[in-house]
């Protein structure tokens, strides 16, 4: 699933999502903090920078799992039945917004048992039976007790007779359930057709244990079976699910009202893959060409409310593209014959890869040719591309239990990638990757609150929390290193012969590791599990020493020790010796790596004698942090100022992210990366400024309590650095501009304008007056919009607001809506703050999007604590509102309180969480304690340094 990690402009992502439920979470998302903040991170660069205890309960079934050299109870169902298949029968009413449901289960009965423990959650059983075979009759045999355990989201059926071992018997069970407003389960997602009445329509989102919210079931992903879905549905209406339908027909005596729609059998497969929708929709078609193992071509369709179709052009032409690259990179074909995308309003993740249905959010599948931003394109197409690698890793082969999440999250993150870099190499994918998704990962675990890649989880609350950076951006990270190390064509091969041998069944990661070391002739679960299997990851410490022979040659003494944003790593926290490919670039040879590999807590490397400059690390696959001496960086910085392209894009970002990584860690000054920074003032990549710009956006937001001089010195120092970048690009935007080129001018106008250049604001106000007041059109591009309005809000009162607002409301192009959403939230008039906070939980604003807002109102200080005050008074609220989407009230919890600056708001933000039930979003809470708390010891070490430097570098 892509987290919200949506890559939009705030984010819980693809799948995002950074989360899952959510991307672009994540991730996707946050996935991921979610959908906005990734999508928006040129276009609105200030959102950007953003367990409950094991009990045993008497009806699961646990088990013991061993990750991370920890044991953890798993609170599974019993193990006496297993499903085989389930005939379902739904009929939702999206007037009364509830449903009513039939299920026949077919049973293999593994020990004699007199009661059957199955999942279900918000729903009443009316009546359940069992239907069995004895002695050639058919018998049935009626439930005496029906049991619910709110707690373990279980039912108990109890039988008067044992159901005797080794047979197989027919559960039927009829229910009602509520189509709910939670974006969980078999829900209501409700929207405004062109004729202004409000609609329904009835969706589902069951990863990664709501299945059970929409029927009765082994809601588990490795209880796989087989599904045949009947939807009774209003005959004026579109009904989809998994497969194809097969029949449709009136339905009985409903006289026209109501049609029955049958569909076809489905693969065997886990519940929360299960799906459909019901509603007034209409839909674009194409076709895959053949491809290999495949005699027919896949029918693709993007479905959408009424109105909406045409902007599900380009998202259809990748979902049939992508499809043809992945049967023929996996050697697999697509075993569906149908891929539907659907377009839903309402929507938790930045999508959800159902298998056949795919579900979206409309900002991660639909845009507007004309009014779209550049890089919504590039947002859509990875979507698309990370949902349908998960048709291979996730559906057609499944984790056997959600610690290993990361096999299906950051398999298809990468493959996502891998995808998009092959349909569209111009897009420099890779490039982006790493400061999209390896700089997220590592942002992560640099934490004490992080956690392993595959992480113990026990209970069905603690699932939600990690659809994370760790398992979705690190994960994907670390598949980049291994996939670089090995080889690409190895490193496929292995990934084949994993598929093709657990296809239709679940796999673990050992059973990864076995497949690629098969196909290396190396242990790869040797040096593999160090990074899988443990927090964190290292920071090199590089130290030059003379060499002894008589070349001269240079020595590298390197040396790793875990690195934690917090500088302060224990002994018990740094046994670790993990696997380092160092892969060494000199201005010798700047394209071609070493193969030296760190295997030690420190060894010694040699180097010619005679190179200018020597860099770890080549374009950045390996998962750390480096530590270079003062001599090394000087030489690097002189190859980057010179601009000759001999140190590639993706090496010149990554001593940027390096460099302001080690700062608030003590590693080195935040003065030494201002110094680093000037020596990019002639850089043109659109991404490496993508990466300065987050670096910037946390150096401002952590200084932005200092004196009024001081952060004024900084904003000048910013000026100064996009000057030569604001004299070239201009406010002239062109169609025919390459994508990278609008998005960068976008970025420059954006940080110039809320850093204060009087020119840029000046300029803001005229183009947002002609654009408002005298209806020219022509007077901001779409990409300019987030950077106009943010910065008009910022500088305006109540008209400019009124405008925005109105701006949000009418347009229908997902992107824009939501970079007017979270410029409302740049607001300097105080007596504006409580209107805007009393909108975004109005009915204008959906349920999914509040935390667009929330976290611009938490990244401006002018409204962070006002904005923190509202969410401490309406938690209850928000709580209720949130309470089946843990990801997304997460994200909520996070979106305000991760912004404050000092150790007193640490406090105060601990102390108000400690009245709380916090046991489902803990790692959120502690993650956001522990980077304020980072943030205010960053600022009180260097605080003054930095003042110094300012008074003698800036004017």
């Amino acid at each position: 699933m892509a987290s919200t990690k949506e890559k939009p402009s705030s984010s819980p992502n693809i799948k995002s999502s950074y989360s899952r439920r959510s991307i672009y979470t994540s991730v996707f998302l946050l996935f991921a903090s979610i959908a906005c903040a990734l999508l928006f991170q040129d276009t609105a660069p200030w959102l950007v920078g953003p367990i409950a205890r094991l009990l045993p309960f008497h009806q699961s079934s646990p088990i013991m799992s061993s990750s991370s050299g920890s044991s953890v109870v798993r609170e599974v169902l019993p193990t006496n039945v297993k499903p085989t298949h389930y005939d379902l029968e739904l009929t939702p009413d999206l007037d009364k917004l509830v449903f009513s449901g039939k299920v026949v289960v077919q049973l293999q009965v593994k020990e004699s048992t007199s009661s059957i423990v199955l999942n279900a959650d918000d729903l009443e059983i009316q009546a359940a039976h069992i239907v069995q075979d004895v002695a050639k009759t058919e018998q049935t045999l009626a439930s005496n007790n029906i049991t619910h355990n709110a707690t373990t989201q279980t039912v108990t059926i109890g039988f008067v007779q044992e159901l005797p071992a080794r047979s197989t018997v027919a559960l039927h069970i009829q229910f009602t359930g509520k189509l709910n407003d939670l974006m969980a389960g078999f829900y209501r997602s409700s929207y405004t057709d062109s004729e202004g009445n409000k609609r329904n329509m009835a969706v589902t989102q069951f990863e990664p244990t709501d299945a059970r919210r929409a029927f009765p079931c082994w809601d588990e992903p490795s209880l796989k079976a087989k599904f045949d879905v009947t939807l009774n549905v209003p005959a004026d209406l579109t009904a989809l699910s998994n497969m194809q339908v097969i029949s449709e027909k009136p339905l009985g005596e409903s006289e026209g009202r109501l049609k029955q729609v049958k569909f076809a059998t489905t693969p065997i497969m886990s519940t929360y893959l299960l799906a459909f929708v019901v509603g007034d929709l209409e839909y674009l078609e194409t076709f895959t060409r053949k491809t290999e193992g495949k005699s027919t071509p896949v029918r693709c369709r993007v479905y959408t409310v009424k109105g909406l179709k045409d902007q599900g052009k380009f998202g259809l032409e990748v979902a049939a593209r992508t499809l043809e690259v992945l049967a023929d990179t996996f050697d697999i074909a697509y075993p569906l014959p149908k891929l539907d995308l659907v377009a839903i309003p309402d929507f938790e993740a930045g999508a959800m890869e159902n298998w056949g249905l795919v579900t979206y959010r409309t900002s991660a599948l639909l845009l507007d040719d004309k009014q779209s931003v550049a890089r919504a394109k590039e947002y859509v197409a990875y979507v698309v591309a990370h949902e349908n690698s998960h048709q291979w890793f996730g559906n057609l082969c499944t984790m056997e239990w959600w610690s290993d999440l990361w096999l299906n999250e950051g398999f298809a993150t990468w493959v996502g990638n891998y995808v998009v870099d092959k349909i569209f190499p111009e897009w420099n994918t890779w490039t982006n990757f790493v400061t999209e998704e390896t700089q997220r990962g590592l942002s992560l675990d640099a934490l004490r609150s992080s956690h392993p890649i595959e992480v113990d989880v026990g209970r069905a609350s603690e699932i939600s929390q990690i659809f994370d950076a760790i398992s979705y951006s690190k994960g994907a990270s670390v598949i980049r290193m291994l996939s670089s190390y090995l080889g690409e064509d190895v490193f496929l091969s292995g990934i084949r012969a994993y598929l093709k041998k657990h296809m239709y069944g679940n796999a673990s990661t050992r059973d990864l590791w076995q497949a690629l070391s098969d196909a290396s002739g190396q242990d790869v679960s040797k040096f593999m599990e160090l990074w899988t299997r443990h927090v964190g990851y290292p920071v090199l410490s590089v130290t030059e020493e003379q060499g002894e022979g008589s070349d001269g040659s240079r020595r590298l003494r390197i040396r790793q020790t875990r690195f934690l944003s917090t500088g302060d790593v224990k002994p018990e926290e740094d046994k670790i010796n993990w696997w380092v490919p160092l892969s060494i670039i000199t201005s010798q040879s700047p394209q071609k790596a070493s193969s030296d590999i760190l295997t030690e807590k420190e060894q010694v490397f040699t180097l010619p004698s005679d190179v200018s400059f020597y860099k770890l690390n080549y374009q950045q696959t390996g998962v750390y942090r480096v530590q270079y001496p003062p001599s090394a960086i000087k030489s690097l910085t002189e190859a980057i100022a010179r601009g000759d392209g001999t140190l590639g894009s993706i090496d010149r970002l990554g001593v940027i992210a390096d460099t302001a990584s080690l700062a608030p860690a003590g590693f080195t000054s935040t003065t030494n990366f201002l110094v680093l920074l000037r020596s990019y003032e002639n850089e043109k990549d659109f991404v490496i400024w993508s990466e300065i710009n987050l670096r910037l956006r946390s150096l401002l937001s952590a200084w932005s309590e200092q004196p009024q001089a001081i952060r004024e010195k900084l904003n000048a120092f910013v000026r100064q650095l996009l000057q030569k970048q604001y004299e070239r690009l201009g406010w002239n935007y062109a169609e025919s501009e390459e994508s990278s080129v609008i998005r960068l001018r976008t970025l420059v106008l954006s940080r110039l304008g809320m850093c204060g250049h009087p020119e840029v604001v000046a300029e803001a106000q005229r183009r947002f007056k002609a654009y408002f007041e005298a209806q020219d059109e022509k007077a901001l591009f779409p990409d300019a919009r987030s950077a106009v309005f943010a910065i008009s809000v910022k500088n305006g009162g109540a008209k400019e607001l009124d405008y925005v607002t109105k701006y949000y409301e009418e347009t229908t192009v997902s992107d824009q809506k939501m970079l007017a959403l979270s410029s409302m939230g740049w607001i300097t008039d105080e007596s504006l703050i409580p209107r805007v906070l009393d909108y975004i939980i109005s009915d204008k604003v959906r349920n999914q999007d509040i935390h667009v807002v929330l976290m611009t109102l938490g990244a401006n200080p002018a409204t962070r604590h006002q904005a923190w005050e509202f969410i401490k008074a309406n938690w209850t609220m928000f709580e209720e509102r949130y309470k089946a989407s843990m990801l997304y009230f997460g994200a909520i919890a996070k979106a305000v309180s991760s912004e404050f600056v000092t150790a007193k708001m640490a406090d105060k933000v601990d102390e108000f969480f400690k009245t709380k039930d916090i046991s489902r979003i803990d790692r959120a809470v502690n993650q956001t304690l522990e980077k304020i708390r980072l943030v205010s010891a960053w600022v009180s070490r260097d605080k003054d340094e930095v003042a110094q430097w300012l008074d003698q570098h800036v004017q």
